[in-house]
This record gives structure tokens, sequence and C-alpha cells, in this order.
């Protein structure tokens, strides 16, 4: 299979712009990332999946990210549809507790290109892996 480096490129940059938004509780931006239909699933505590808004209000009031970064990145295009396969470690501290986390994640994305708006994402699905 033949991938673009360029379209590998630009989708690594807005799964990072995505999180650099999350990171920065920038709730507005990171949901301009997301389409109306977006939906996940995570590796822990949405086991059915959600959309955008359940989303993004879990995140707020759970955690908060300090750090994350990607790698092992396979992108596969499909027309207009593209699927991301990627590991990331993240950290952070829990909203209630104060105490830090770190875990290194799983994620298949995926993005649907927009004549307007470009690439949105509108499926996550996130698993846990051994650090």
């Amino acid at each position: 299979m033949i991938v673009d480096p360029a379209l590998v490129a630009e989708l690594t940059g807005r799964e990072n712009d995505w999180w650099v938004a999350l990171r920065d509780r920038d709730w507005p931006a990171a949901r301009r990332f997301m389409r109306d239909d977006f939906s996940i699933t995570t590796a822990g505590w949405i086991d059915a999946p959600i959309g955008a808004d359940a989303w993004l209000e879990s995140i707020a009031g759970r955690y908060r990210l300090e750090r994350f970064d990607y790698d092992e990145i396979a992108v596969r295009r499909y027309g207009d549809v593209a699927v991301v396969q990627c590991r990331s470690h993240q950290s952070g501290t829990h909203q209630d507790s104060g105490d830090s986390w770190s875990g290194t994640f799983r994620y298949t994305d995926v993005w649907i290109h927009e004549p307007a708006s470009g690439w949105r994402i509108a499926v996550r699905h996130a698993g846990t892996r051994p650090a």
C-alpha cells in the first residue's frame, strides 16, 4: 500500500493540533476538529460510544492533559475517508485528586475530508497499551 507522505504529514498535524487544543483546554478549538456526528469509545471510562460535546465535558471534569506525543503513525486513505492508527504517550493530573497519571494508548481515528473545512475527525477508538 502506498500512502502519500504529504497526507501523512497533514493528518499527523491535524492530530497534533487537536491534542494541543485539548491540552490547552480550548474546548471550542478542539470541537472544531470534530464532525457533528463524532463518536468515541475510550480505554477506560467510556464503554459505549458518546458524542463530541459529552466527551469534551467528561474530559473537562476528569483530568488535565499536560504532555502527549505520537509515534507509530499509519495512514490509509479511502477517497474522502482516512484511517489513522497511532500510539500516544500521555501524562497529566486528575482533576479531583491532583494525582498525576500517565499512559500509553493506541488510537484508531477516522477522518473525513469535507470540501469547506478539510479533514475533520468522525470516530475515535482508544485502547491502553503497556508503557
